[in-house]
């Protein structure tokens, strides 16, 4: 799993580092804007009560983001991001008993501004917001109800924008985003992923 985050990390940075040769002038950013992206991403945190789910968990599974908001000018937009990953697995005791399918789910609900530096293709982007991660439980016989933890979130990333058309841009995107949901479930997360973007500007 560390291995496919490492090479999939290394690709978009070399994708983003290639990208200036092959672009063209980037996409205007006058107004409204909406977006998604779609990837894959390693979750890690740590459970509240080791004794019951054994040590901190390190999962790759498929990862989602969406935005909107609107331009300030050209190179600065404000918006609001949901980001989102998901997986279900078997686990076990640490005495190896086991315990059956979880379901863990990650979100986060932050405030972002995404800036570009000297208008060009590279940015970055920045969020506060708020974090949950819930759990499901079902050891074949009963679904546990589900259980949440909420707290602080916290978004960063960076990227590079191809201009397709006048109003449309594509491109990768590395992001890491922090949760503070340390509570009766879980401990605090951290999701990095590598995504695609799709963005529309107005």
């Amino acid at each position: 799993m560390q291995r496919a985050i490492v090479v999939t990390t290394a690709v978009i940075l070399a994708v983003m580092v290639a990208a200036p040769a092959m672009a063209g002038p980037p996409a205007h950013r006058t107004g409204f804007y909406i977006g998604l992206g779609m990837g894959l991403g390693m979750a890690t945190w740590d459970w509240a009560d080791p004794s019951q789910f054994g040590s901190a968990p390190s999962e790759w599974a498929g990862t989602a983001n969406f935005h909107l908001g609107g331009a300030l000018r050209e190179n600065l937009v404000l918006g609001a991001e949901f980001q989102g990953w998901a997986k279900k697995w078997r686990v076990e005791r640490s005495t190896g008993e086991q315990l059956g399918d979880v379901t863990v789910q990650m979100g986060s609900l932050t405030f972002a501004a995404t800036w570009w530096p000297g208008n060009v293709g590279y940015y970055l982007r920045g969020g506060i917001g708020i974090g949950r991660a819930r759990m499901e439980l079902d050891d074949g016989n009963v679904t546990v109800k589900p259980a949440a933890d909420t707290g602080l979130a916290l978004l960063g990333a960076m990227g590079y924008e191809w201009r397709i058309t006048d109003r449309f841009a594509l491109g990768p995107q590395l992001e890491v985003v922090y949760l503070g949901v340390d509570g009766d479930i879980f401990g605090n997360a951290t999701v990095l992923d590598g995504s695609i973007q799709f963005n529309w500007y107005w």
